[in-house]
């Protein structure tokens, strides 16, 4: 069952000439400082094939699966996010801009019901009722980072301060 039908968004500083354009071409992304997923996520193929239909050169300098460091780096001005465009962390942020990407790069996110017996405990995302309020535990995402080596150092991001 589909859950979340969402799409890659280009972020970047509010102030930013590109922050007020309605869509990004992918064109516009060739040579800047990328943030993004790394080899392990699964919206990284996806990124990849649309930069290489566009024959551009997909290579990110930062990458991370946590959307508030996304936030952070764009602020900082450390170059342009590629995430989903609906992490809370983008919209709760008035100094950054989500533009969405031209060809646009949607995705689906599924609830998979299995037909065999399922894995020993629960999985994070369908663990028990908390006692107190009846919602689930909140799991944060580890803010760390990987970045190339080429990528400048940020103070505070994969190093100590």
């Amino acid at each position: 069952m589909v859950m979340l039908e969402d799409a890659i968004a280009a972020v970047v500083p509010a102030d930013s000439p590109l922050a007020g354009r309605e869509n990004m071409p992918i064109e516009l992304l060739s040579g800047k400082t990328l943030i993004s997923y790394g080899p392990d996520s699964g919206l990284r193929p996806r990124l990849q094939s649309a930069f290489d239909a566009a024959d551009i050169d997909f290579t990110t300098q930062y990458a991370t699966i946590d959307g508030s460091l996304h936030a952070t780096l764009v602020e900082a001005g450390v170059g342009t996010s590629l995430t989903v465009s609906t992490d809370r962390a983008l919209a709760a942020n008035p100094r950054i801009r989500a533009v969405p990407i031209s060809p646009s790069l949607t995705y689906r996110k599924a609830l998979i019901w299995r037909g065999t017996p399922s894995p020993p405990g629960p999985s994070p995302p369908l663990a028990p009722q908390h006692p107190d309020n009846g919602a689930p535990p909140r799991h944060e995402p580890l803010a760390t980072a990987a970045m190339s080596a080429d990528a400048p150092p940020v103070a505070g991001v994969g190093q100590p301060s």
